[in-house]
This record gives C-alpha cells, sequence and structure tokens, in this order.
C-alpha cells in the first residue's frame, strides 16, 4: 500500500500506461453527493416495496388469532379430577383417638378396622393441559377438552358436525393421530448393583440410538402397538423439539378418523389403549397431531399436543403449533405489481453494486478494497438473504402444491353423505415441514428488513446531526470491545455461581441457557428472591448483593461512561467546526453573480439522473481531491493550539 503521499503522484504519472500499477487507500473512495441521493432513493423505493411485499405474503394477525381458536379449547379448556381423601374420627372430647395413630387404612386387611376409624370424603379439581401431572390425567384430557373439540361437548344443544370447530369456522383435515416413542431399557443407564434385588431395568432419556420399535401388547388387537416409520410425508410425522428431547417423526401410531364415528366410538377405542397400558415405564413422549384449515382467511394449522416423561418420572406438557397460507403463487394474490417493481428494482440494485465493483478493480488490490467497505458488504448480504428467501419461497411453492391437492382429494365429501367427509381413502397429513420452510423464508425476509435498515445510518452519516450518533460509537468502538470481554468474562461467572446455587431446584435456573435469561432478567428487576432464599438462605444475600454490585451498579454505568465521554468528544469537534465554518463564511467576499438556490437543485437533479447513472464516472470523487481536502484540514487542526479548534 502506499503512502497517501505518493498518491497524487501515481495518478498523475502519464508513463505508466497500466490503470492496474497504482493503487488507492480505500478512504480516498468517497461516494459523490450525486450517486448518494439516487441510491438512496433507489434503497428507500426497494425498501418500501419490500416491506409491502412482505406483509402482504403472511397474515399474521389472523394466523395468530387461528392458533388461539385452537389452543384455547386445548389447553385452557378444563376438565375434572376426583380425589379421595381420609380423616381420623374425633372421640366425644373431639380429640383424635390414640389408636388411630396407630392404625393404617391403605392395606385391605385393616381396610374395615380403618372405616370405623376414618371418616373419607371426595372433591373435586379443575385441571387444564398444562397442569397435567401423570398418565391418568392426560387420558381424562383426551376423553374431555380434546373429544369435545371434534365432536363438541356432549352436552350442547345444537348440532355438532365432526371435524367442524366453532360450529364450521374452520375444519379439521385429515385423520387424528396419536403417536408415542418409547426406549429401551438399560441403554443410556445402568442399574446400581446395590438396587439390583429391586430394580431389574432403568429407563434413559430419549435418543434416537435408544427408541424401542417392538411390538409390546399381548392382545389379538395391534393397533398402536405397532411401530411406524415418518418421514413427514403422506401419512407420516415430522420431527418436533420437546422439553426433554427432539424426537423423530416415527413411533407407535394411532390414527382415528372422526367422521366415520361417533363419539361413543372414539371413546372405546381410547379405552381399549388405556386398558393395554398403551402408556407405561418405556414411554417418553406422546404426540397429538391434527390438521386444519380456515376458509375464511385460507390458512392451514398443524398442531402438535406433546406429553413427555423424563427419565426421573416428571410427565410435562407442551405445544407447538405452525399457521401459514400453503396454496400461495407468485403474483397471484393482488401483488403482481408490487412484485414486479421489487425485482426490477432488485435488479438496478445489482447493476449499481457491479458498477462500484468495476470502479474498485480499475486500480490494483482494488477488490480487496472494495471488500473492506462495509457499506459494500452491508449491500451483498441484504441481497443475499433476498434471493435466499426467493429460493425457499419458490421451493415450498413446488412442494406444497401436490401435497395440498392430495389433502383435499382425501377430504372430498362422499356422494351418499354430502355433509360428512369420504368414508375410505382419508389419511393423516402432516404440514410441519412445508410450515417451517415458509417461516425459514419470513425471517430471511426479515433479516433482509433488519439488514436493508442498517444502510440507513451510511445516509446519515452526511447530515451534520446524524452522523453525530454514527461518529460516537466510532469513536467509543475500541474501549466497547474492551469493555465487552470483562463484562462477559464477569457475567459467565456469575451464570456458573447461579445456575450451581439453584439449579437443581428452580426452573429458571435449571439450565446455562435459562440462568443466563434469568440474570438479564435480574438487571432490570424481574427476579423472584424469596425463592432464591428459600433454596439457599446463606449464600443468597451474598450472590445478590455482588451481583447488584459488580453487573447492574458498575459495569452497565462505565458502559454508560463510554459512550457520554465519546459523545462529549463528537459534540465538541463539531462546534469547534462550525465556528470555523462560520469564521470561513464571514471573510469570503460577496458575489454579485451567485447561483441560486433553485438552479443549483436543477442542476443537482440533472447530475442524479443524468448519463452517469449508469456509468463508473460517477460513483467516486477524484481521489486526488480528497486527497488534497484531507490534507488541507490536518494543516488547519496542526496550525491551532487547541487540537479541537480549526483556523
Amino acid at each position: 500500500m502506499f503512502h497517501p503521499h505518493q498518491l497524487e503522484k501515481h495518478l498523475h504519472d502519464t508513463s505508466k500506461k497500466d490503470p492496474n500499477s497504482y493503487h488507492i487507500d480505500p478512504k480516498f473512495y468517497v461516494v459523490r453527493n450525486s450517486w448518494l441521493v439516487r441510491d438512496f432513493l433507489v434503497f428507500l423505493a426497494w425498501f418500501v416495496l419490500f416491506n409491502f411485499y412482505l406483509t402482504s405474503k403472511r397474515d399474521v394477525h389472523h394466523a395468530f388469532w387461528l392458533n388461539q381458536a385452537f389452543e384455547k379449547p386445548l389447553q385452557e379448556s378444563s376438565f375434572v379430577v376426583a380425589r379421595e381423601d381420609y380423616v381420623p374420627k374425633l372421640n366425644e372430647y373431639g380429640a383424635v383417638p390414640t389408636e388411630v395413630e396407630t392404625t393404617t387404612y391403605f392395606s385391605d386387611e385393616s381396610q374395615s378396622g380403618a372405616n370405623n376409624r376414618y371418616d373419607s370424603y371426595r372433591w373435586y379439581q379443575q385441571l387444564n393441559y398444562h397442569d397435567i401431572a401423570d398418565a391418568s390425567q392426560w387420558w381424562m384430557w383426551v376423553e374431555g377438552p380434546l373429544v369435545d373439540l371434534i365432536y363438541g361437548p356432549a352436552n350442547a344443544t345444537s348440532k355438532h358436525v365432526p371435524g367442524y370447530l366453532r360450529e364450521g369456522t374452520a375444519q379439521l383435515l385429515g385423520k387424528l393421530r396419536f403417536r408415542q416413542l418409547r426406549v429401551k431399557p438399560n441403554r443410556g443407564c445402568t442399574v446400581s448393583y446395590l438396587a439390583k434385588s429391586i430394580y431389574d431395568n432403568c429407563y434413559a432419556d430419549f435418543d434416537q440410538s435408544r427408541q424401542d420399535t417392538t411390538v409390546f401388547t399381548l392382545s389379538s388387537d395391534t393397533t398402536g402397538f405397532t411401530w411406524s416409520s415418518g418421514g413427514g410425508g403422506k401419512g407420516q410425522s415430522t420431527d418436533l423439539d420437546g422439553v426433554w428431547s427432539t424426537y423423530p417423526g416415527d413411533g407407535f401410531v394411532v390414527d382415528f378418523d372422526y367422521m366415520d364415528g361417533t363419539r361413543a366410538s372414539f371413546l372405546t377405542e381410547i379405552n381399549r389403549l388405556r386398558l393395554d397400558n398403551w402408556l407405561d415405564l418405556k414411554t417418553r413422549a406422546v404426540v397429538v397431531e391434527l390438521t386444519a384449515y380456515s376458509p375464511t382467511h385460507n390458512l392451514y394449522l398443524s398442531t402438535h399436543m406433546m406429553l413427555e416423561q423424563s427419565s426421573s418420572g416428571l410427565w410435562t406438557t407442551s405445544s407447538q403449533t405452525w399457521t401459514a397460507k400453503l396454496d400461495m403463487c407468485f403474483g397471484c394474490d393482488g401483488t403482481f405489481v408490487v412484485e414486479v417493481l421489487l425485482y426490477l428494482v432488485t435488479v438496478y440494485i445489482v447493476f449499481t453494486e457491479i458498477l462500484q465493483l468495476t470502479s474498485h478493480c480499475q486500480h490494483r488490490q482494488g477488490l480487496k478494497s472494495y471488500c473492506c467497505n462495509i457499506w459494500s458488504l452491508q449491500q451483498n448480504l441484504t441481497l443475499l438473504l433476498f434471493l435466499g428467501s426467493i429460493v425457499t419461497r419458490s421451493v415450498y411453492i413446488a412442494e406444497s402444491k401436490e401435497v395440498v391437492v392430495a389433502l383435499w382429494n382425501d377430504n372430498q365429501p362422499s356422494p351418499a353423505q354430502p355433509n360428512q367427509g369420504a368414508v375410505s381413502g382419508r389419511n393423516y397429513y402432516d404440514l410441519t415441514e412445508h410450515m417451517r420452510l415458509i417461516d425459514a423464508t419470513t425471517i430471511l425476509e426479515a433479516l433482509a428488513v433488519l439488514v436493508a435498515a442498517m444502510r440507513f445510518f451510511m445516509y446519515m452519516k452526511r447530515h451534520s446531526k446524524m452522523s453525530q450518533f454514527t461518529h460516537v460509537f466510532v469513536l467509543a468502538g475500541t474501549e466497547i470491545i474492551f469493555f465487552s470481554f470483562m463484562f462477559a468474562f464477569t457475567f459467565f461467572g456469575f451464570v456458573l455461581l447461579g445456575h450451581n446455587i439453584y439449579g437443581a431446584h428452580l426452573k429458571p435456573w435449571s439450565t446455562v441457557v435459562k440462568t443466563v435469561s434469568t440474570l438479564i432478567k435480574m438487571m432490570v428487576g424481574n427476579f423472584d428472591y424469596e425463592a432464591m432464599r428459600h433454596v439457599d438462605p446463606i449464600w443468597t444475600p451474598f450472590f445478590f448483593f455482588f451481583y447488584i454490585i459488580f453487573v447492574f451498579m458498575i459495569l452497565v454505568n462505565v458502559f454508560l461512561a463510554i459512550l457520554n465521554t465519546s459523545y462529549t468528544n463528537v459534540r465538541e469537534e463539531v462546534s469547534a467546526e462550525k465556528k470555523r465554518l462560520m469564521r470561513t463564511k464571514e471573510l469570503r467576499p460577496k458575489n454579485g453573480s451567485q447561483v441560486s438556490k433553485m438552479q443549483r437543485v436543477v442542476h443537482f437533479a440533472k447530475q442524479v439522473g443524468g448519463r452517469k447513472a449508469f456509468s463508473t464516472n460517477g460513483i467516486y470523487r477524484r481521489p486526488d481531491e480528497v486527497k488534497r481536502e484531507t490534507e488541507e484540514k490536518q494543516k488547519r487542526e496542526e496550525m491551532s493550539s487547541n487540537p479541537w479548534v480549526s483556523t
């Protein structure tokens, strides 16, 4: 790389015929104002079109309410669990008889005696999906809220068509699926030799290498007890992430055709599974899967209600729901003009990037200087994300069309029963993979918008007021980097300490990731001190005090002090430059032939839309002029006794 003072010599040396024989310092690549304005107008048009295109492709508002229409009846509808308790009978003095204290009423032999000494009473508890704590309560949920969703409430006065939600506003498509995943005994765990006389087997958490695929029923009907493969195709399920593990799309499957049966037949099949011990110690996850469609907003829904059993015997519930439009195409939803304009503007932006790259490559190491330009990298990253979203959208449009057509063919009403679904030929269709592809497309588009929005900082640099904010972070960049390392090491130390103290007792501290989230919430005052103190009353005051002192009061304020110091320096520099320009303007002689503002605007508009808009000559200012202005500014600062005041 040449020294800046050698730049002008190489630029004006006519003996060097090869344009690639000299190298320009990247800091002398200054964009012309006309090119910058044109680039801003094009970028603004692209940004507006892309945001309109993004919001029109996905109906987030109605997708949320469709999710609620299915999740609320399944998760918040209550079912009743009967419980029975015993209390000792009191004697004539109102006290518990002494013999009652040594009498047990749990065995059959003492039951008659216990009835004489204890009073039994039954009470009822209302639970919902998230309150499920064992397999028996899960079966009650299936026989309650799930059956009510499909067939309507048992005591409903109006007729309910099976498979329709809320009197026809949404329809279930395909079959309802129950899927179970199991593990083999003594895989991933070992029973201690001290406990082998009591325990024959142990069952670890789920892993695909430990998955059990053998038939486990003793009855003649093996439906639901035979393993089937997955894969996300017709009649297959897809992989799901649970609380304890990630589960593949295979398992022991039972499909219910609710259109070809009644409420009683459905409950009979459920009772068969329960009596045959479909859920046991080997069970690690049970997933209730269904697919639905809302004709009002043309939205498809795929719901997975999951019940998991950990290796320690804890039953937990979770749910995953995806909602999206699947029968889509390019320009067929009323946005054809917007899409065409968006693609045309994108092509022009690609063309301008090629012009800038060509301008850089005219000099030695020009490609390196282009790649070192942060705004060129930002623009290319935005274009790559946008191109990636187009590719993924094209893939799911091509793949989902066949699945949606097959899904509706299976759900066409039969001629004999026009108000019911087809009696035969129905399958379960899992649309999760297609909806995940739509989510990936949406995420790429959202990332493209986020990265593109950063380009506004480049345009703000040309405004004296707005450039101060970007200059603050540039000036404080080194201090912020060193502070980030210091903060990370200190914060991670508190993460490990909190995880080891409270992780075995409190869920917000049970994993390292959750501990990080909990400590971040503590910084803004969101924490449960009493729960922490209950776990460890000795260490909690010290942990809380030192974390608040070091992280919240010291480190956070150090970061604010770094930004405040940089902002003060920038303000002083801008103020001094403003004073210098005012003095220069006062000393400038008056000229009667000054160009009017309107003439300057017209001249600038011609430069913006002139022939140089499609040429490399109109991008950057002459590097020798930029170098000369830079040297003059440095001389003015050197001549001043105060470095913040220019003469």
